[in-house]
């Protein structure tokens, strides 16, 4: 149930990305993202609204990001988000 409701705030687009990853979220939230060996490759906070993060920093592929609400009625509980970067 908590990841639903996360994934109802959190919206990450475009998937999959080139240049940069666009998070809109409607509450303050903690992205870490994976590689596909499970590596932590970033690790950041972001306020509530639009924010963006540049792929160009990582090597094309698969990840796996991990939102963590920061605060509200989700705060704590997590969610994982699929990103394909090319």
């Amino acid at each position: 149930v908590a990841d639903f409701g996360i994934k109802e705030l959190v919206k990450m687009y475009p998937n999959p990305a080139e240049e940069f990853v666009n998070i809109q979220s409607d509450i303050a939230i903690n992205l870490v993202i994976y590689n596909a060996n499970g590596a932590k490759v970033w690790e950041g906070d972001y306020e509530s609204g639009l924010n963006v993060y540049p792929t160009v920093n990582i090597s094309s592929g698969l990840y796996v990001t991990k939102v963590t609400a920061l605060e509200g009625e989700w705060q704590n509980q997590s969610a994982i988000f699929r990103l394909i970067v090319e």
